[in-house]
C-alpha cells in the first residue's frame, strides 16, 4: 500500500493577511502549483478598496516569509508579528537597495 504524503507540514500557526485583488489570486495560484494547497483561503473581509482579510496556515515565520516575499507589495501581513518584522526588514533591504533607481 502507497501512503501519499503531504509536503506541507500540518499547522498550527495562522498568518492573518491582507491581499490585493491581484495578490490573491497569485497567492491561490503559487499555493497551489509550489505548496499543493488547493483550497483558497477563506475571506473574512473586503475593504472599501477591494483589499480581502484572510488567515492562512504556515509552517513557520521564515517559511512564509521566502514565500510572501513572492508577492511583494500585494500582500500586508497583519500577525503573527515575527513574520510581519520579517518582512518589514525586507521591505527596508529591498527599499535601500533601489532607492536610487526611482530618484533619478
Amino acid at each position: 500500500m502507497i501512503q501519499l504524503v503531504s509536503h506541507v507540514a500540518p499547522s498550527s500557526i495562522a498568518a492573518l493577511l491582507r491581499f490585493s485583488p491581484a495578490g490573491y489570486d497569485r497567492y491561490v495560484r503559487l499555493a497551489s502549483q509550489q505548496l499543493g494547497l488547493n483550497e483558497p483561503p477563506i475571506v473574512s473581509a473586503v475593504d472599501q478598496s477591494g483589499w480581502l482579510t484572510a488567515s492562512i496556515p504556515i509552517e513557520s515565520a521564515t517559511h512564509a516569509h521566502g514565500f510572501l516575499l513572492q508577492l511583494a507589495a500585494e500582500v500586508e501581513v497583519f500577525q503573527p508579528s515575527e513574520l510581519r518584522l520579517l518582512l518589514t526588514r525586507s521591505a527596508v533591504a529591498l527599499n535601500q537597495m533601489y532607492a536610487s533607481d526611482v530618484e533619478s
